[in-house]
């Protein structure tokens, strides 16, 4: 009899483990995501950036390459997850990590980029069949798709920055800075269509005073009252080019009087105040 009860205990176990975790995130969701990887360390690294106290959490399988995420449903969403484990330098089918964050990782857990090799290999085809179609195709003068806009690079660090200063994460908000500024800087202003140059020409003497010494900074709140100074250049891009879906400009009426921001997300994740009054704020327009 008391083997028995040992036995039931220890199979228990495991899953009393599971749910007391699980427990540990309210408005519980969980999804099961494919996400590239190849050792034990990639297992704790992927685990480690999931993670938000009470928010989100992950575990990665090292043979089936696949997470278990689970996360606040109110407070955040899988997007969010992935994206801070793309930024820590792992693949997805969602997202696809930055070459500078997988050049950064170990020897052991540079895995093979499966996705990325994907993603590239589709970007090849579309390119060829486009250059097959283009003296006939009544969209050949469509705008390229994202992959091929120069300006792609500017927004996604521009909105992986905003993550950053929602998760109060100064050395993350530096490093996208960076990556704002290198990306903005790489921009060839002379292959641009000729009604864009000005533009962009105004876009970036507004933003660099500001994002130079952003980029430099790990001072959080440094870091935000520069990064509101960004909001209307990039709201200025972000209406003179194509956008393959809707950015909101928000607005939260009492940092410094009132300041803005651009967001992918239409829920509310306020950049200046983060858990302090994370969704104090509205959106105040819709660039489509």
């Amino acid at each position: 009899m008391i083997m028995k009860i040992l036995n039931h205990l220890f199979t228990a176990a495991p899953f009393l483990l599971l749910t007391s975790c699980a427990a540990q995130v309210k408005n519980a969701r969980t999804e099961t995501v494919r996400v590239d990887g190849d050792c034990p360390m990639c297992e704790k690294t992927i685990e480690k950036v999931a993670y938000v106290k009470g928010e989100a959490e992950a575990d990665w399988d090292v043979d089936a390459k696949v997470a278990r995420i689970t996360y606040d449903s109110i407070r955040t969403d899988l997007d969010a997850v992935l994206k801070r484990i793309a930024l820590a330098g792992y693949d997805s089918k969602m997202y696809l990590a930055p070459d500078e964050a997988y050049a950064k990782l170990p020897g052991c857990c540079q895995y093979e980029r499966t996705f990325k090799q994907r993603a590239l290999q589709e970007a090849e085809h579309h390119h060829e069949a486009n250059a097959e179609n283009a003296a006939t195709d009544s969209s050949a003068g469509m705008p390229e798709p994202a992959s091929k806009n120069p300006f792609t690079p500017v927004f996604e660090h521009y909105f992986a920055l905003k993550d950053a200063l929602v998760a109060s994460n100064a050395a993350e908000a530096k490093e996208h800075a960076e990556g704002l500024d290198g990306a903005m800087h790489s921009v060839d202003a002379s292959k641009l269509p000729a009604d864009q140059q000005p533009m962009w020409t105004e876009v970036m003497t507004a933003t660099m005073p500001s994002l130079h010494p952003l980029s430099e900074s790990t001072d959080l709140d440094r870091q935000r009252t520069l990064f509101a100074k960004l909001a209307a250049p990039m709201a200025q891009l972000a209406k003179a080019v194509p956008q393959e879906a809707a950015i909101y400009v928000d607005h939260c009426p009492m940092y410094n009087g009132g300041a803005d921001w651009l967001s992918r997300d239409k829920s509310i994740k306020n950049p200046f105040y983060g858990d302090m009054m994370l969704s104090c704020g509205s959106v105040k327009e819709t660039i489509e």
